[in-house]
């Protein structure tokens, strides 16, 4: 009961973990689902707190009949068993694998003291005995880690963690708001929210972040088949929380959204009666979801080899998909009987019916119903999977209704990952290189300059 007391107590010390090494871009037709598996199973503690997990530590990505593995670093238990990049698995424990829950529902309803996986490598079958390991509590010299737990409307609970500088409080803070796709904040991966959020609360800002539904600790229907209101009600219940907490500046809550995240932040702004101090949106995009996927589809088909000829005829049919699909509410079953060589249009991260809630909000409008919370839009020149324009047509908009309200910053040489890329064509191939290190200093100069 001592170890237990002493492992709740400091579930409150601790980080994330999100994409692969390489952050890959997250375009409707370009979405590669990927899936950090540093995750999931269970111990017995009280009602209202969430067992800590165990992790084997893999990235994945599906492919026919098993899943490829995109990252399986050396200090994690999969890769110490020996698994490699590149590695499909096919079976574990004699069990078929399909897909990426195969592997995270074995994890979260057994608790194994070994997994033997059967891979393909090289056309080979190899055996690989992988023992998972608890997820190890992590620190920080520069801040202080916290572990919490919210409870969502619907009944479930989600982990938060907080990073906290040294000090007393309160301080200024910010809620992080994350992109589509499955993932977990919880680990010490050098990945670019985790490089964003350490280098905020080294700076003085307490973070908060709320893990997504059956994502690290969080309990909730698994990640992959959750809907777009499902996700935020996770960030409804986080934000309420904030507001409760003493160590927070009520007066400067700040909500920081990246890609998805920058429409969450004015949904969850245009809710509040409660004042904002700012919203900051980086990669994002200003439009409604449907008018969003043509023009994206329209910037990424010139990417392929394809004909000016065959283009056109593409896109005709891609605004035909697009419309059935986001304003008719068709589902992908339904559309593929029409369009049966689209099956590629719907390779999605979560339920089809996450992208058809998104479409139902008008950007424009929830930036207008913000109150007086002060916006930044961040865009970058590397980044194929949105519009610079439209992170300028907000801030335009904006600055005609409240004058002064809102500014972009453009850094020209950052992707949609937030990452170093020299131009738009080495990020869509993979070319990209460490966290920006000039994003941070632009947010904290500009939220430094609306405190003055």
């Amino acid at each position: 009961m001592d170890k237990m007391n002493q492992r709740i107590n400091y579930l409150k010390k601790q980080p994330l973990s999100f994409q692969n090494r390489k952050m890959t871009s997250l375009s409707f037709l370009n979405l590669l689902t990927i899936l950090a598996v540093f995750l999931l199973l269970t111990e017995t503690l009280s009602a209202q707190e969430l067992p800590r997990r165990v992790q084997i530590g893999l990235a994945m990505q599906p492919v026919e009949n098993g899943v490829q593995i995109t990252f399986a670093p050396e200090h994690q238990p999969a890769g110490m068993a020996g698994m490699l990049e590149g590695d499909i698995i096919r079976s574990i424990d004699g069990e078929p694998v399909t897909s990426q829950l195969d592997v995270i529902e074995k994890l979260r309803n057994e608790r194994p003291p070994s997994l033997r996986f059967s891979v393909e490598r090289n056309g080979r079958e190899e055996v690989v005995t992988v023992h998972p390991q608890e997820v190890p509590l992590l620190d920080h010299p520069d801040f202080e880690f916290h572990y919490g737990v919210v409870e969502t409307d619907d009944g479930t609970l989600r982990r938060t963690i907080i990073r906290k500088p040294h000090g007393d409080g309160p301080f200024p803070t910010i809620v992080m708001l994350g992109g589509i796709g499955c993932y977990s904040l919880d680990s010490r991966e050098g990945v670019a929210y985790i490089d964003m959020l350490n280098e905020l609360a080294s700076t003085g800002y307490l973070t908060y972040w709320v893990e997504k539904s059956g994502m690290g600790d969080s309990q909730g229907t698994p990640c992959m088949e959750i809907n777009f209101d499902t996700e935020l009600s996770g960030y409804r219940a986080g934000l309420s929380q904030v507001r409760t907490m003493s160590d927070v500046d009520q007066n400067r809550v700040i909500l920081l959204g990246h890609s998805m995240g920058g429409l969450t932040g004015p949904i969850l702004a245009s809710e509040t009666d409660e004042p904002l101090h700012a919203i900051i949106a980086m990669s994002t995009f200003g439009v409604p979801w449907f008018e969003y996927l043509i023009a994206n589809s329209r910037r990424q088909v010139h990417f392929s080899d394809l004909s000016l000829s065959e283009i056109e005829n593409r896109m005709s049919e891609t605004v035909k998909v697009h419309y059935m699909y986001t304003i008719e509410k068709k589902s992908p079953e339904e559309i593929l009987k029409i369009f049966p060589d689209r099956a590629g249009s719907f390779n999605l991260p979560h339920h089809y019916s996450y992208f058809q809630q998104v479409a139902d909000y008008k950007p424009l409008d929830l930036w207008s119903r913000t109150g007086e919370a002060q916006a930044l839009l961040i865009a970058g020149g590397a980044d194929y999977v949105v519009s610079i324009d439209e992170h300028k047509y907000v801030v335009d908009n904006l600055n005609n209704l409240r004058p002064g309200s809102a500014k972009f910053i453009f850094i020209e040489d950052m992707d949609h990952g937030l990452r170093f890329a020299r131009d738009q064509q080495a990020a869509r191939a993979g070319e990209s290189g460490a966290f920006h290190s000039e994003l941070v200093p632009a947010i904290i100069n500009w939220l430094e300059s609306i405190d003055d």
